[in-house]
Formats: C-alpha cells, sequence, structure tokens
C-alpha cells in the first residue's frame, strides 16, 4: 500500500474541478491502476484535448504535492512497430530540446506528452501548464508524418488500461 494522502489528492483535485470549469473545459472523475499487485487506485479527472480534428485523452492527477497533467498522444498499437525505436529516440529529443515539453511512457509503451505543476498553482500557472500540452502534440503529428504516418485520436481510450505508476 502505499503512504499517498487521499485527503490532500481530493482537495487538489477539487482544485484543478475548479480551475477546469473556469475555462469551461468538461471532465470527470475517475480512477486509474496504481498498482496491479495492491489494486490500489488513483483518483484523477479525464477530459479531452481538441488539437486540430483531433481529441486527445488527458489525465489529470498527483500526490497532493504535485499536479501531474498526462496527455496520450500515440497508443503503442496505432504506431508503426518498425519505427518505434525512432519515435522514443525523436520523443526524448524532444524533452532536450523544447521548453515545458515532456514525453513520457506506461508500462505499455503508449506515449504520453505532460506537464507537471505545485497544486498550489493558481490559475494562470495552470492554464499555463495545461496548454502546453499543444507544443508536444504538434511535435508528434509532425513526427509521424515525416514517417508517412498520422497521429490518431486518443479519446474514448480506457484510462483502466494504463498502470500509473
Amino acid at each position: 500500500m502505499s503512504n499517498l494522502d487521499y485527503e490532500k489528492i481530493d482537495k487538489m483535485l477539487n482544485t484543478i474541478d475548479e480551475y477546469l470549469k473556469s475555462l469551461n473545459i468538461p471532465f470527470n472523475r475517475n480512477e486509474i491502476l496504481l498498482d496491479p499487485d495492491t489494486k490500489e487506485k488513483l483518483p484523477v479527472i479525464e477530459t479531452v484535448y481538441k488539437h486540430k480534428n483531433k481529441e486527445f485523452l488527458v489525465i489529470l492527477g498527483g500526490d497532493g504535492t504535485w499536479i501531474r497533467i498526462k496527455a496520450l498522444v500515440a497508443k503503442v498499437d496505432d504506431l508503426p512497430a518498425n519505427k518505434l525505436q525512432y519515435i522514443y529516440q525523436q520523443c526524448l529529443y524532444a524533452n532536450f530540446v523544447y521548453d515545458e515539453v515532456t514525453f513520457s511512457s506506461d508500462r505499455n509503451g503508449n506515449i504520453f506528452v505532460e506537464a507537471d505543476m505545485l497544486a498550489t498553482s493558481d490559475l494562470e500557472s495552470f492554464k499555463h501548464e495545461f496548454f502546453s500540452i499543444a507544443v508536444g502534440i504538434d511535435f508528434f503529428e509532425n513526427l509521424l508524418e515525416k514517417l508517412g504516418s498520422e497521429a490518431k485520436s486518443t479519446r474514448g481510450f480506457s484510462i483502466e488500461n494504463i498502470i500509473y505508476s
């Protein structure tokens, strides 16, 4: 069992709820698997980020001290298998080159662009971090286009398939 303070997490999520409402961004509460062995779940907020003509699943959560925003930009099964190493390498390169762009992967190899901030951040800081994911999505879409592929919407992907830790 983790040492997470669920009361602190709930307070943080309530703040995120208010921020999203003020930005007119629809969302819902959900849970994500934190530990497959203990079946412990982490409460999160789920929303969609619309970018160009696609919709990307966004998960907002954290430990009560840090807010973590993770946008699913690609399911590993939707990527060209023979180009995976190159794609992951380019994502790491983007982490190195671009400010406020961080790519990551879950245990299954699905690719996310993410941002984080202190849970005490104000609305302006939240907006800056939340909307910074567009830079990462742009980079990823351009990368796939160069490979003759295309990013696909990830809206509707079941977060039950994502292991958070």
